[in-house]
């Protein structure tokens, strides 16, 4: 249609073919085939067809609402994924017993072996988790006789020293998301953050 031609089509009721005007539509088969050689026998009734098909496309799929239905769909889709994902666009506070989805942010050294690895990925079913914290060394795999097990280790979110400053972690955060709990996971490597009680978050830690 775009091409400025007629439509000969099966029914859908979703289709902008109109019968007879822009082209024609009809689960007779026959009736469908009888058309065909209708407009390949009077190539101006389907030239003339073929123009009001274009008008149509026009009107109802124009390149400006086109455009506009495809934006208001990636806008809703990327809102709806900042607010799942815990972002908060309008700045409103919730209450801590009131979100069920809450903002974590999990403070451990980085090590697949650890208790914490698994807590966090416990945590991210139904929470939103950004991790902060160094990886472990391969001195102390060595050390701690880990080189049999052959794990990757990965980054966390944010790295960092192992005892940085909470207010480092906080400033790394990505813009607008807010922790609603720091949690802080022993794994035998470093301690808690030195200004940990410059901070009015609710904390936890598992030792």
């Amino acid at each position: 249609m775009a091409t400025g031609m007629p439509v000969i089509s099966t029914s859908n009721r979703t289709s902008p073919v109109e019968n007879g005007v822009n082209g024609y539509i009809s689960d007779d088969i026959h009736y469908l085939r009888s058309r065909v050689a209708e407009l390949l026998m009077d190539p101006e009734k389907a030239k003339a067809m073929g123009v009001e098909a274009r008008k149509t496309i026009e009107l109802k799929f124009g390149q400006a609402a086109f455009i506009k239905s495809w934006t208001e769909a990636i806008q809703e889709s990327i809102v709806d994924f900042l607010e799942e994902t815990g972002v908060s666009l309008d700045g409103s506070p919730e209450r801590f017993h009131e979100k069920p989805r809450k903002n974590i942010l999990m403070n451990y050294v980085s090590y697949p072996v650890t208790t914490a690895h698994y807590m966090e990925r416990a945590l991210r079913k139904n929470h939103n988790v950004v991790t902060a914290g160094a990886m472990i060394t391969n001195e102390i795999i060595r050390q701690w006789n880990l080189e049999a097990l052959k794990w990757k280790v990965t980054p966390q979110d944010i790295p960092c020293e192992v005892s940085a400053p909470l207010s480092q972690m906080l400033s790394e955060l990505p813009q607008g998301w807010d922790p609603d709990l720091y949690f802080w996971v022993e794994t035998g490597l470093g301690s808690t953050p030195p200004d940990l009680q410059d901070h009015s978050l609710p904390k936890a830690c598992y030792l």
